[in-house]
Order: structure tokens, then sequence, then C-alpha cells
């Protein structure tokens, strides 16, 4: 048995209702681990809604994924969707410690108002001073094949993600903007986002999916 909670756990947490109310899966692990009852059964639990997970990394996906070490000089996470991170501003990240910053999970109706509400969390999260995914995972939470669902995917190592470009150094102090090292990556909108390493969990019902990239182009 594994007994460890998966890292898209709260995916199962937005989605599972015990009689009609949210679970706390740690909450719940704790109780069983002191000799408790878990105190509902089967019949007790139902399913609402979908969520999608987007994990934020300090990696760079066109460098190889390798883990980026910085200062994060400003740091900004959206209060339209669920965030379990421990970043703030003027924190350091090393590389002696796992590349995940924080987790991004977004909940609505269907998968398409989740998706939707995913890509407005993005949009409202930023991360300036440290290479990390946040551009990289927006753009291809609000492209055509994860849209539409396409089950043509797989791991992130195997596959290619929207092709960057290179830009002129972009204006001093522009939140959003990429550093003049990194390469432009345009989404939908046409607006430059920085890149980095994607990382998305979904689940359809309580058992969370695995982190996939979806390819773009031919």
């Amino acid at each position: 048995m594994n007994t460890r909670l998966r890292v898209e756990h709260p995916v199962t947490e937005e989605v599972v209702r015990v009689r009609g109310e949210r679970i706390d899966l740690v909450e719940l692990q704790l109780r069983i681990a002191d000799g408790g009852q878990l105190g509902f059964d089967r019949g007790d639990v139902t399913l609402e809604g979908h969520a999608i997970e987007a994990r934020v990394y300090a990696e760079d996906s066109f460098g190889g994924f390798l883990p980026q070490a910085g200062r994060a000089d400003l740091v900004r996470w959206p209060s339209s969707a669920r965030v379990d991170h421990a970043l703030e501003s003027g924190r350091v990240v090393s590389t002696s410690f796992d590349p995940m910053l924080g987790k991004v999970i977004a909940w609505g109706e269907d998968r398409e108002a989740a998706r939707a509400n995913l890509v407005a969390a993005l949009d409202s999260s930023a991360v300036l001073g440290l290479t990390t995914n946040l551009g990289f995972v927006r753009a291809l939470a609000a492209s055509d094949e994860f849209q539409r669902h396409d089950d043509r995917h797989g791991p992130a190592r195997q596959r290619r993600g929207p092709t960057p470009e290179r830009r002129d150094p972009p204006e001093a102090g522009r939140v959003g903007r990429c550093r003049p090292e990194q390469p432009a990556l345009r989404g939908r909108s046409g607006r430059p986002l920085c890149p980095g390493r994607l990382a998305i969990g979904r689940s359809e019902g309580p058992d969370a999916g695995r982190a996939r990239a979806w390819r773009r182009g031919p």
C-alpha cells in the first residue's frame, strides 16, 4: 500500500464531497494514524465538478528542465483559485531542494470551466527574478490541443512545448516580461510569456492524473 499523499491530492479535495462538504486528506490521514475513525462510508461520498492543477516549478523547460536558483524578487499568487505554496517575495530559492514552488488548483462545473479558470489564475500569477514555468504552463493550458482534450500527449520530457522566439531586451520593471536572456513565448493573446517546465495535473473524479505535456505544431 502506498500511504503517502500524491502531489495532486488537492485535485481530489476540490472535487470530492463527504455529505456535501469538502474534505481534508491530510487531516484524515493524521486522524487515522492517531487511532481514530474515518467517520464516513462510501455512500457519503459524492463528486462535484472538475479540477485541474498546475505545478509551478523553478526549472527551465528550454534548458533541459534544469533546476533554477535565485531570489524571487516579486511573487504574486492568484486570489481566484486555490494555491498551495510557501514562496513569498524576497525569498531565495536554491537547488538543494525540490524545484516545486507551488501548486495552482482551479475548480469549475465542468472541464472547460476549470481549464478557463486555471488560465485566468495563471494570468494573475507572477514570479520575477527567477526562471519558472508560469508562462509555459499557461500557454499549454490555453492551447487548442488541451482545450479539445487531445489524447495525443506524453511525459513532458518526451514532447515539444510551444516554440520560443528570441526577443529584444524588455523594458525594465514591467511585470510579466521575460528577462533578456530568456526566449519569449507568446500565448493565444499574443502576449510574451516567460518559459519554464510544464507540470499540469488533472482529474476527472477523485483520481488525480499525471503531469502531461501537449505537442503544438505539426
